[in-house]
């Protein structure tokens, strides 16, 4: 029979082995493990309006934009001003609207191809060769302008957080300012906590 000292030393290193190998497939590092990402789809780093809202948008303001009775009226290819002033940040997004019209002007004119000239009434303003530029009649069609709001929500339990924007835009005439056409355009966004800004 063998002795009770030797058995319970072989029950002592049996456990303290098991145990070493259970610590050893404990994950204890902090975080989400590491993924590899499609560089064909698009991934959201920010909460706010990045580059490519501002690309959907346009291709989506396009098609409606060149429907509206008073752009297909206009004899010739329209020509729409995007004016940084004519647009109102209400968001809680900070990005300027300068920066916002500038992005907007070449997204509007890339989607239009050649049916519409986007016209940029914010270049000269402050030199020497916009003097009379309130007095002139406009060199453009239309003028497209519009409102920006939002609401960003609180982090839920596992951290994530979301937002929601929208854009109004808004086609009016130079003179009257008389209201042609208008679209709104709705941006959801979510992202877990922290969020990247860039």
């Amino acid at each position: 029979m063998p002795s009770p000292a030797p058995m319970r030393l072989a029950a002592v290193l049996l456990a303290v082995a098991s145990n070493l190998t259970g610590c050893v497939s404990v994950n204890n590092s902090p975080g989400r493990p590491g993924y590899y990402l499609d560089p064909r789809e698009p991934f959201v780093t920010t909460l706010n309006i990045d580059s490519q809202d501002i690309i959907d948008a346009a291709r989506t303001a396009v098609p409606d934009m060149l429907a509206a009775p008073e752009v297909v009226s206009v004899s010739g290819k329209p020509r729409i001003a995007v004016d940084g002033k004519e647009f109102r940040n209400l968001s809680f997004d900070p990005t300027a609207v300068q920066a916002f019209s500038g992005r907007l002007r070449t997204e509007l004119q890339r989607a239009a191809g050649d049916r519409m000239i986007i016209i940029n009434p914010e270049r000269g303003r402050n030199d020497g060769s916009a003097k009379n530029a309130d007095s002139a009649p406009p060199d453009y069609d239309l003028c497209l302008g519009g409102e920006i709001t939002s609401t960003l929500l609180r982090p839920d339990a596992q951290g994530r957080r979301s937002s929601s924007f929208q854009i109004i835009f808004e086609l009016y005439k130079p003179g009257t300012r008389e209201i042609v056409w208008s679209k709104p355009y709705d941006i959801k966004k979510g992202a877990q906590e922290p969020t990247i800004y860039r």
